[in-house]
């Protein structure tokens, strides 16, 4: 460690979780936008190119600006989740209560514990009324 703290790495804060859900409903609203201007589009073929155009490029602005402001903010590239090391999931001190067990094996002459079988009642057949 450096006794310099200006070439201390800061610890990860999180955002703001208000800010994180308006971004999220900012590009709601702009594909919404666009699917509105593609809808008024298609059903009103005597609505001016441009009110399409202008809803669709709105919707656009929307979408990438929240996109966009959504990746400076989380950052999503810094803080990423690694799948090739292993994360503390709180069960360690379980492991020594199935250190007998194989993993992937059965034993198909194993018999059946009675608490573990389900006996269902089969329906009487009428074969004698037919």
């Amino acid at each position: 460690m450096s006794t310099n703290p200006s070439l201390e790495t800061p610890a990860p804060t999180t955002p703001n979780p208000n800010l994180v859900v308006g971004l999220a409903m900012t590009g709601g609203l702009g594909i919404l936008l666009i699917m509105v201007g593609f809808l008024l589009g298609v059903f009103d073929p005597n609505l001016s190119s441009n009110v399409v155009g202008l809803l669709i490029f709105a919707g656009l602005l929307f979408l990438i600006g929240a996109i966009a402001t959504w990746a400076v903010v989380v950052r999503p590239f810094d803080h990423f989740d690694d799948i090739n090391v292993a994360q503390y999931h709180g069960h360690e001190e379980h492991h020594d209560d199935h250190a007998n067990e194989t993993e992937g094996e059965v034993n198909a002459d194993a018999p059946i514990p009675a608490d573990r079988v389900k006996v269902y009642p089969t329906p009487a057949s009428d074969t004698a009324a037919h």
